[in-house]
This record gives structure tokens, C-alpha cells and sequence, in this order.
């Protein structure tokens, strides 16, 4: 992740549209009528740079961090967020369409399940504090129900896991599945950084909102 959406994320997370009596509006008061919607932020690819996941550990509001599972400084930072109140996710590689290149860790199609579920565990063993998982890439990988049906029966025997599908593809099926085998899920709405431009991770930023 960029140095420079960490700044812009600081950012708009003091500002004042987050702030309801400093916009004018009236503070949420106990007991008042419920809030109709709720904003869970996930910033992953972390691990690979200290500076750059420090500055996310640091940042003012209960973000979830989620880690490349063999990124040099994963065990270091993962450690930090979660002293920091921070909810400590992995950030799973998976194999996408395009013939690209894998992160280390990746889950691949052409693995047997004993292959996969071996290299899952090796996943999850490095990011300490883990809470949850969601797809690296894996617009391949996601769309195979039996391979997804590995990958849930694994989050659900450890019984203290959730899972958020990326949505990398629209043909992705994981939360389906996630959802068929018990597991704590949800999917991804809006993807606030595919395009770099501070403009535009701006207007996401109010299409989020």
C-alpha cells in the first residue's frame, strides 16, 4: 500500500464529514434512534513495507489490517496492530486469470486438497492475532466452488475466523459458499485505491458514504 493513501486515508478520517457536531449536526446521543449504516475499512498488501504499515497501524480509527502471509515484516506489523486495537486479517494469495505472478503462500487450482489445506496452515501461521482472511487477487480460484469449499471448511474447523470475499471477479463464489458452511462472512462494496488517483479514491471515498 502507498505511502500516500495512507496520508489521504489520515485524512478523511478526521475530517469533518465523520465528525457530526463539528459539521453542525447534533451528536449521536445514547439511547437515540439507530444508525442505518456501518463502514468496515480493510487495508491490505500490508507487509511488505515497514514505514508504510506502521503509518497504517497508527492511523486514528479501528481499521483492519490485512497481511501477505510470507511479506518480510507480516509477524512485526501484525503484532503491532493488533497492541493498537487494530483487527489483524490475512490477506490471502489466490490464482487469477491472468497468468501473472503469485505471492508466495498462493493457493493455486492444479493443488490436490491435502496440498492445499498444507499451504493454507502455512498462511495462517504467520500473521499472528488473526481474526479473519480475505482473497489476494484469486479471480481464478474464487470462482471454483470445491476449491472454496476447502478454504471454508478450514476457516470454519478453527471456529474463530470470518471471511470477506474481495470480489476480485463477478463470478466468484466464495461467499456463497462461505455462507452455505456457517462461516462469518461478507463481500466487498466498494474498492476505494484500483485507481491511484487521489481524485479518485475521493469520489469512492463519497460513493462509500
Amino acid at each position: 500500500m502507498a505511502r500516500g493513501f495512507a496520508a489521504l486515508l489520515f485524512s478523511f478520517l478526521l475530517s469533518p464529514a465523520l465528525a457530526p457536531a463539528a459539521s453542525g449536526l447534533p451528536p449521536l446521543e445514547e439511547g437515540g434512534p439507530p444508525v442505518r449504516g456501518r463502514v468496515a475499512l480493510i487495508i491490505d498488501d500490508l507487509g511488505k513495507g515497514l514505514a508504510e504499515g506502521r503509518a497504517v497501524v497508527a492511523l486514528p480509527a479501528p481499521v483492519a489490517c490485512a497481511f501477505l502471509p510470507h511479506a518480510t515484516y507480516t509477524p512485526e506489523l501484525a503484532r503491532a496492530a493488533h497492541g493498537a486495537g487494530k483487527e489483524v486479517m490475512l490477506h490471502l494469495p489466490m490464482q487469477t486469470v491472468e497468468p501473472r505472478p503469485l505471492d508466495p503462500g498462493a493457493l493455486r487450482l492444479d493443488m490436490t486438497r491435502s496440498q492445499f489445506l498444507a499451504v493454507l496452515a502455512q498462511d495462517m501461521a504467520r500473521v499472528p492475532h488473526l481474526a479473519g482472511i480475505n482473497n489476494h487477487m484469486g479471480s481464478l480460484l474464487t470462482r471454483h466452488p470445491g476449491h472454496m469449499a476447502w478454504l471454508m471448511g478450514a476457516i470454519k474447523a478453527r471456529g474463530d475466523l470470518f471471511f470477506v470475499d474481495s470480489r476480485t471477479t463477478r463470478h466468484t463464489v466464495a461467499l456463497r459458499i462461505a455462507r452455505e458452511q456457517g462461516v462469518p462472512s461478507i463481500k466487498r462494496d466498494v474498492f476505494l485505491d484500483d485507481d491511484r488517483d487521489p481524485a479518485e479514491i475521493e469520489r469512492q471515498f463519497e460513493r462509500l458514504l
